[in-house]
């Protein structure tokens, strides 16, 4: 769901990213309700299962009457709990109504990127339905022939982020260190017209992804090792520069007096007599709404947009070192000249770990 809502998203918005961000971590926290309802109640989750084989329906309408929410509803109350963004909240409310009443919604304040994601978020739930439930190429020809027909997404973006889905699949679970069960081989026939370039991208991200593997296994091992957050963040900032192919890596911290971060070290490409400690970037309320360091401080994400901090450095991301009240600075990387203007969705996914496993180890160490 996290992978298709993210292209989608992306898709939708004509945008020259080949993934949206905001659209996976979207997708991610519309699953959560489901997720937690598995883990901690998985009684009532197989019972649901076989509610849904009996009576030929959805497992969210068997949730539903059982415990009286569905899964969405769930998520609801969780994202509530945590006390995250509104702005995930509202995408997800958004869609909620597409699913009751099986018509967009329209609001003239809406952007047209909030508007995208609700819409996506729809659409990737009904295509995840069909591809964990389901068993059969005809029954996702008629999901997404009903998705294009009540115009929540187009037929053409469709097919084309279906046709992707089997190698997109394949290297983010590489690039995560995670086995998961291959996706349905009808499927695949989705991705027979993408041609051989298609397989060639694949063949190239996956000899990218080892290298990225190894960097994440070892980061990996020492946040659960307890190693100090300052050596975690030293190793985030290698994996920037040595795998990731970023030129300049800056890592902020946050001041004594919690209103702006300050430049610590920088690693890459930068001049002899520059000092780090020259950065100062605002946060909160008096910071720019365009700043990407403060954006993902504030929200808690990555962020791929924005004013760069420097005027030479394009595109960039920027990282928060912990989420929420545990967050304690960012990390801002870019490039100098590279050959694409955005950072790949590979790249994105593969920024997003190591943003998780900087608020693990924060977390950890705080305890």
């Amino acid at each position: 769901t996290s992978l298709l809502t993210s292209k989608l998203t992306a898709e939708m918005g004509h945008s020259s990213s080949k993934a949206d961000e905001t659209g996976y971590l979207a997708g991610s926290f519309l699953e959560l309700g489901t997720l937690l309802l598995a883990y901690y109640f998985p009684q009532v989750y197989e019972n649901a299962l076989k509610r849904s084989d009996v009576k030929k329906q959805d497992l969210a309408q068997s949730i539903q009457e059982i415990i009286g929410l569905d899964p969405v509803e769930l998520s609801l109350e969780v994202l509530g709990a945590l006390k995250l963004p509104d702005y995930y909240k509202n995408a997800l409310q958004s869609m909620h109504s597409v699913e009751r009443g099986d018509k967009i919604p329209r609001n003239k304040d809406q952007s047209d990127h909030d508007s995208n994601l609700g819409r996506a978020l729809f659409a990737s739930q009904k295509i995840s339905n069909v591809l964990t439930h389901k068993n059969s190429k005809q029954e996702l020809d008629q999901a997404l022939h009903e998705l294009a027909r009540h115009g929540v997404v187009d037929n053409s973006v469709l097919n084309s982020v279906v046709g992707e889905l089997p190698n997109t699949f394949k290297t983010h679970c590489t690039s995560i260190d995670l086995s998961c069960p291959p996706l349905p081989e009808y499927v695949s026939s989705y991705a027979e017209s993408e041609g051989s370039a298609a397989t060639t991208t694949s063949e190239q991200e996956c000899t990218l992804n080892v290298n990225f593997k190894h960097f994440v296994d070892e980061i990996r091992e020492a946040v659960e090792s307890r190693e100090p957050t300052a050596s975690i963040i030293t190793r985030v900032m290698e994996t920037f520069a040595w795998s990731l192919n970023f030129d300049r890596v800056l890592l902020m911290l946050l001041g004594q007096g919690k209103k702006e971060l300050t430049g610590r070290m920088i690693l890459g490409l930068v001049k002899d007599n520059f000092d780090p400690k020259s950065i100062q970037r605002k946060i909160g309320e008096s910071a720019s709404s365009y700043a990407p360091d403060a954006l993902a401080f504030k929200e808690s994400r990555p962020i791929f947009n924005g004013d760069p901090i420097f005027e030479d450095g394009w595109p960039f991301a920027a990282i928060p070192i912990g989420f929420g009240q545990r967050s304690i600075g960012v990390i801002y990387a870019d490039r100098i000249n590279p050959t694409d203007d955005e950072v790949s969705g590979r790249d994105q996914a593969a920024i997003g770990v190591l943003a998780e496993l900087l608020d693990r180890s924060v977390s950890l160490n705080t305890k």
